[in-house]
């Protein structure tokens, strides 16, 4: 091998050893700030969800959801103060000022509704962030055909 040609594997070594550095990093970060993020959005859920069902409701385990793609972040079981609510789902809406936290239930009977935003001052109140009934009914039509289709629900 020549010299120029030794120098051209030495660079690509040395830019894929920095490339996995990042890598590694990035999955330690993940894997160390992961149980965090998950109490962080379990609190703001319950916080948004005693505003608008009975105080005291405690979000359960949180329950995967076959073939829901990026749309449906979290999903959660609810184990106390829910009168026929089964489950508590955390969707990302865009609104006019951004992205939100909308938190909708699901009950037995497969009913989705609508509870509030998350980390906002009048989690009730949609329209005031710009997102319209239209866009929840949308949502909670397309959770409920998602719960139906993976079986969830009757």
């Amino acid at each position: 091998m020549t010299h120029d040609r030794n120098q051209t594997i030495r660079w690509y070594l040395y830019a894929l050893l920095i490339a996995a550095s990042f890598l590694l990093m990035a999955g330690i970060i993940r894997f160390a700030t992961a149980r965090y993020s998950e109490d962080t959005i379990r609190s703001a859920m319950e916080k948004t969800l005693s505003l608008t069902l009975e105080k005291g409701v405690k979000i359960g385990k949180r329950m995967p959801i076959p073939a829901s793609g990026l749309s449906y972040i979290h999903s959660y079981g609810l184990e106390k103060g829910t009168d026929g609510i089964d489950r508590a789902m955390l969707v990302g809406i865009t609104g006019n000022e951004g992205p939100f936290g909308a938190v909708f239930t699901c009950s037995s009977a497969g009913d989705v509704r609508f509870r509030g935003l998350v980390g906002v001052s009048d989690p009730r109140n949609a329209r005031r962030y710009g997102i319209s009934d239209g866009v929840i009914e949308k949502w909670e039509s397309r959770i409920g055909d998602l719960l139906r289709k993976t079986g969830e629900k009757e």
